[in-house]
């Protein structure tokens, strides 16, 4: 098996790349980086990617938060901080956020950890983002908007104190 599996261009569905996250939702469990990825397993790609997926741990693989029965997502983790690239091969500097209302196109590349009879598991070892961009929410604005705003009324606040 190789050292690296790359994924093929999957749709965003959850990305902590600037930014630590809980791996879970048990208390004290480690933080690191996060990426969760759809993809259409009707493609000849994504059934590559589902099967080698498959293939380490069976559990990797979610159905939840898909749309049809051959959609399926992965989510890949990291205590360090990832390499993370443009679509042109870039290495980026400044790291994009993602908010709820963003959409987005990626490529993942981790590195599996066979481990023992009960499976494995797989370590995020780069992100290739191909776009990000941020919708309009449902209370009329952009999170970049709300983030502005909220960013105002912080400022605000200090001052009164």
């Amino acid at each position: 098996m190789s050292t690296y599996i790359t994924s093929p261009k999957g749709t965003i569905q959850f990305l902590a790349l600037n930014r630590k996250v809980a791996k879970d939702m048990n208390a004290g469990s480690s933080e690191g980086y996060a990426i969760r990825l759809k993809f259409d397993g009707a493609t000849a790609e994504g059934a590559e990617f589902k099967a080698a997926i498959t293939k380490i741990n069976p559990n990797l693989i979610g159905t939840k938060h898909t749309d049809t029965k051959s959609e399926y997502t992965v989510r890949a983790f990291t205590l360090f901080a990832p390499e993370v690239m443009d679509g042109n091969g870039n290495t980026m500097e400044e790291l994009p956020n993602f908010y709820k209302d963003s959409v987005g196109t990626a490529v993942m590349v981790v590195q599996p950890y066979l481990g023992n009879s009960l499976g494995g598991t797989i370590n995020l070892a780069g992100v290739v983002i191909h776009s990000i961009e941020t919708t309009e929410s449902e209370t009329g604005g952009s999170s970049s908007d709300l983030l502005a705003q909220l960013r105002e009324t912080l400022k605000n606040a200090a001052k009164q104190s």
